[in-house]
């Protein structure tokens, strides 16, 4: 089982489930980044949604991808994705009705995929 699905099983319980991704409240997702670094994970994205009911609308004005950072070194690239996510997150309230879908990349996929995959 490779870093990000042992990461992703572990968060399973704290947050919700729809159409296969994974939602997690906001305080959740701000201590994720250290995880993610500590695990050798890139965030790639962070996309906010509010819940209404059972179904989610996206708050699109604090989402971003940070897929197109330019970094020849993956530790620079994994801090700078890390730097970005918390600048994101930092701008959000936490609120009960507010998840957080976080994409989480491995360095082996990095080395894969194209600039701004």
């Amino acid at each position: 089982m490779s870093n990000r699905e042992r990461l992703l099983q572990e968060l399973e319980a704290k947050g919700r489930r729809l159409h296969g991704e994974l939602y997690l409240p906001v305080a959740e997702a701000r201590s994720l980044i250290e995880r993610c670094l500590a695990m050798d994970l890139a965030v790639s994205a962070v996309e906010l949604f509010e819940w209404q009911g059972e179904e989610r609308a996206p708050v699109l004005l604090v989402s971003d991808d940070f897929s197109l950072i330019d970094d020849a070194d993956w530790r620079r690239y994994q801090e700078r994705c890390a730097a970005a996510a918390r600048a994101v997150l930092a701008q959000v309230a936490a609120g009960p009705q507010v998840y957080v879908n976080v994409v989480l990349l491995e360095r082996s996929r990095w080395k894969a995929a194209p600039p701004g995959f």
